[in-house]
């Protein structure tokens, strides 16, 4: 079994992977601007989405195409980055007892990374080193990436090498056992009870993590992986320093590579609504030993990338001041807290306060702190501050190839989009003060439900 010091890190790794924090979590910088191309970034409000200077930067550059199955390409041509990145994004499919399957995708992805039938896992890993070449995958509530991160000459060998891996990998079962052993368990009681919480309106929500309730067998990997060979499930997106040529030879290597995947019919995955039970705002559940006690505050938020959840962005920026002012300042403890969403289209939102055991901290009194400094015209001076470190971070997305794909993804899956986010600082820019308060009420205000594990009286 693993160390106290595992389960903690175990723990907080599970609710990264599944709470994504916001945008930004506990950035207040006041004078945080940000510049593109030479554009100071201002929270003005554009009569146009045309004006907008991040929007006319970016608009035409982005390249759309499909390869001869089907399969959608997306290029973000940035002048600014070094190097360059290309993702599958893969629609994720119903699990028949997500609870007992946690954690599939994601050994399943790992193990991709480990070699193919004419790449061995050694060649890989020397990629890192020859080429700055890193091999990535993540796990999404709605969906998967698999993905690489390489310079723009080593390209056209790695996008083969990477092509190699998700087509025939090597799926050994050693390498499975390794992933799957005992210390790679996560010690998960509050896990399951959490998820027998959440899961009475939502099927499809499940940890992403290999914990103690999975039941994965060496071929639930191997069919799992034979389900990724569906062209219809994926789609492919780009994004480096790529001139119009090099767009043109990106699309002929990926036509290459990608074009012999069949596409075939499958479920596509419609999480239902994950609700809450109205009328209950505490569930006391039993804790491991010596696990830190923690107060997870759920509540219902606006879907995703929205106008409201765009507020709720903003909102959460405020939220994140609020509760450090409320808990560790106020306490001097060592704990942390943080406002977060679970991304999927049963949207959740998050407010966690780890580690309150050292304290009798009541969370009556944190959250009477909360509404105290959430007046709207405390909101309102403070607005412009939080557009731009909410913006700043939009726009900063474009020096980095991992950043741009991250949004890219986003925009793609919950937008049908992929340059979605280019729209966004217009957006921001046009919340106010009301808006913001509005989604607080709506959404935090007497409706939050608190799961605390462990013996605490509030």
């Amino acid at each position: 079994m693993v160390t106290l010091m595992n389960k903690k890190f175990l723990i907080l790794s599970y609710f990264s992977a599944i709470f994504s924090l916001l945008f930004l979590c506990g950035c207040t910088s006041t004078s945080q601007v940000s510049s593109y191309s030479g554009t100071r970034i201002k929270p003005i409000s554009y009569s146009s989405l045309d004006e907008e200077p991040f929007y006319a930067h970016n608009q035409d550059s982005f390249v759309e195409k499909k390869l001869s199955n089907g399969i959608p390409v997306i290029i973000k041509k940035s002048k600014n980055q070094n190097s360059c990145g290309v993702r599958l994004v893969i629609d994720s499919v119903p699990l028949s007892d997500p609870i007992k399957k946690a954690g599939l995708e994601d050994i399943t992805l790992n193990m991709l990374k480990k070699g193919s039938a004419r790449y061995s896992s050694l060649y890989i890993s020397s990629l890192e080193y020859t080429d700055s070449t890193f091999f990535t995958s993540k796990v999404h509530v709605d969906f998967l990436e698999y993905g690489i991160l390489t310079q723009k000459e080593s390209l056209a060998s790695v996008i083969e090498v990477f092509a190699s891996t998700y087509k025939f990998p090597v799926l050994s079962l050693e390498e499975f056992e390794k992933l799957t052993s005992d210390e790679n368990r996560l010690q998960s009681d509050l896990l399951y009870q959490l998820y027998g919480i959440l899961n009475k309106q939502n099927k499809y929500f499940a940890p992403l993590m290999f914990t103690e309730q999975s039941e994965i067998s060496y071929k639930d990997v191997v069919d799992y992986h034979n389900g990724l060979q569906n062209g219809a499930r994926i789609k492919i997106i780009a994004s480096g320093n790529f001139n119009d040529e090099d767009a043109d030879e990106l699309i002929k290597l990926l036509e290459k590579n990608f074009s012999s995947l069949k596409q075939f019919k499958y479920i596509k995955k419609i999480p239902g609504k994950a609700m809450l039970e109205s009328d209950k705002r505490l569930y006391q559940v039993e804790n491991y030993n010596n696990a830190p006690v923690c107060a997870l505050g759920f509540s219902e938020i606006p879907g995703p990338l929205t106008d409201d959840y765009l507020s709720y962005g903003i909102l959460s920026l405020y939220l994140d001041d609020l509760l450090y002012n409320a808990i560790r300042e106020k306490y001097s403890m060592a704990s942390d807290a943080g406002c977060g969403v679970l991304l999927s289209n049963g949207n959740l939102g998050l407010i966690s306060i780890y580690d309150i055991s050292l304290m009798k901290i009541n969370i009556e009194n944190v959250m009477k702190a909360v509404e105290d400094g959430l007046s709207e015209q405390i909101i309102e001076k403070k607005l412009d501050s939080y557009k731009r470190v909410y913006v700043s971070f939009i726009m900063n997305s474009e020096f980095s190839s991992d950043k741009t794909l991250d949004q890219m993804a986003l925009g793609l899956v919950y937008k049908n989009d992929a340059k979605d986010y280019i729209k966004r600082p217009f957006r921001v820019y046009k919340i106010s003060a009301e808006s913001v308060r509005k989604i607080y009420e709506e959404c935090i205000k007497d409706k939050i439900c608190w799961i605390i594990n462990g013996s605490m009286t509030k």
